[in-house]
């Protein structure tokens, strides 16, 4: 008989920091590995690392190809393989899938002139479906096998001058005078309708959407921006003209209206996956929806303004809703904080909790699920996010928001602790016991907290 002594657990490892590395997405967990989109010597990269020491493993060129500037890189995951936007000929790119444990290519298409990042498709998740102008050709949604990258039947967009997606399985044509917006489905249209139609008149993809796809609820819920009218050089936008939208899924038309505009996948809400790329599992939309209700104008002075001067009269709450009906189940007043108005990420605390001052300027925790508060120190640590830009092939674009630990009241960067909270790796990853994140100045892992 023999005695080994207690059972001791191996002291975690404490964990790796990449600062010679700008990602531009959130870290994804494929085939052992973790793998990133990021800037390399102003080009864009593909990169998977080690999860356990942050060695480089593999790396393959990449391309934003015609993707809208403001649109930010996501990648797929199914099973081992890894689905990107790759380097084609030219400003071109060709949809990759690539083995994640090696990096060798499974399968790449031809070179196109693609216009959103590849995706798997709403409700299919054996086929990806991706936005490309072809060069003398009309636009359309292009579809291949995830397997093998066999070309399914692609489908046309009509009316399509320089198409984008504005939410999953939706897109903005392009033309306006009028604007529409076309519904994709199972390689064919669903429907084509005015936008005025759907979300009221005055309103553009122009001045921005954010728009969630509920297919249990059968709806697609959302806002698109109030046009911001220019006079003498002045525009000026106004918060009060702001509006969510239920509309359905099967034709468009519209179930019901409220004020304000959507906040979902800006902000963390209730059930909705955090993470930056996207697997068959990922959680799209959660159990509630978010809007900003506000109130007061933004003021862009000149052309050359890019940041706007919020009214002194600017004020704004918080408001969880029923996805399937737009009824507010709790509200949560914010008074006048120009952060929120301008959709900047409030300190997150928890899976689904917050801090953020109150109307009195007194910081609280708001659970987002609950709408219940508590009054927190201004030295509470949270966890912050940054907006991230790329500049490639002349062009600046916008990457994934880095993540980086902050204190709650002020937003500041504090030192970067010995363990994370385990809500940190469903916004990045986890591998090799440890939690892995994209920061502003590198890609950093450490193990969770006890």
């Amino acid at each position: 008989m023999s005695w080994n002594g207690p059972n001791r657990q191996a002291p975690a490892s404490p964990g790796w920091q990449r600062t010679d590395l700008r990602p531009l997405t959130q870290p994804a967990p494929a085939g052992g590995l973790l793998v990133m989109y990021a800037a390399q010597g102003g080009s864009l990269q593909v990169i998977a690392v080690d999860p356990g020491s942050g060695r480089t493993v593999w790396s393959r060129a990449a391309s934003p190809a015609s993707v809208t500037l403001g649109q930010t890189p996501e990648l797929s995951v199914v099973g081992n393989t890894v689905i990107f936007l790759g380097r084609g000929f030219g400003p071109d790119g060709a949809v990759t899938a690539v083995d994640g444990r090696t990096g060798a290519i499974v399968w790449q298409t031809r070179s196109d002139g693609f216009t959103t990042w590849p995706g798997l498709c709403p409700g299919n998740a054996a086929v990806v479906c991706v936005s490309v102008s072809p060069l003398l050709e009309a636009d359309t949604e292009a579809r291949f096998d995830v397997a093998t990258g066999r070309p399914l039947r692609s489908v046309p967009i009509p009316g399509a001058d320089g198409a984008r997606e504005v939410g999953d399985g939706l897109v903005d044509p392009g033309a306006r005078d009028p604007e529409h917006l076309v519904a994709l489905r199972g390689g064919s249209v669903a429907w084509n309708r005015r936008l005025a139609d759907v979300f009221g008149r005055g309103t553009s993809t122009d001045f921005g959407w954010n728009i969630g796809r509920y297919d249990a609820l059968g709806l697609f819920v959302g806002s698109t921006g109030p046009v911001a009218p220019t006079r003498r050089g002045r525009t000026v936008f106004d918060y009060g003209d702001e509006r969510t939208v239920g509309f359905r899924i099967a034709d468009g038309r519209p179930v019901w209206r409220a004020r304000g505009f959507y906040a979902c996948a800006t902000l963390p809400c209730p059930g909705d996956g955090q993470a930056g790329y996207h697997t068959p599992t990922t959680p799209l939309v959660g159990t509630l929806g978010l809007r900003l209700v506000a109130r007061g104008t933004l003021t862009f002075r000149s052309r050359s303004d890019l940041t706007g001067t919020v009214s002194k009269d600017a004020r704004v709450r918080l408001e969880a809703f029923a996805p399937s009906t737009g009824r507010a189940v709790w509200r949560f007043d914010a008074g006048r904080n120009v952060s929120l108005l301008d959709f900047e990420v409030p300190a997150q605390t928890g899976v689904s909790t917050i801090a953020l001052p109150d109307a009195s300027r007194r910081l609280q925790e708001l659970d987002l699920a609950t709408g219940a508060r508590r009054a927190v120190s201004g030295g509470t640590t949270g966890w912050c996010r940054r907006d991230v830009e790329y500049r490639v092939d002349g062009d600046d674009r916008a990457g994934q928001q880095a993540l980086f630990p902050c204190a709650a009241a002020t937003g500041r960067r504090i030192a970067t602790p010995a363990t994370v909270p385990a809500f940190v790796g469903g916004i990045g990853a986890t591998g090799a016991g440890l939690i892995a994140w994209a920061d502003t100045t590198g890609l950093f892992a450490r193990p969770a907290a006890p």
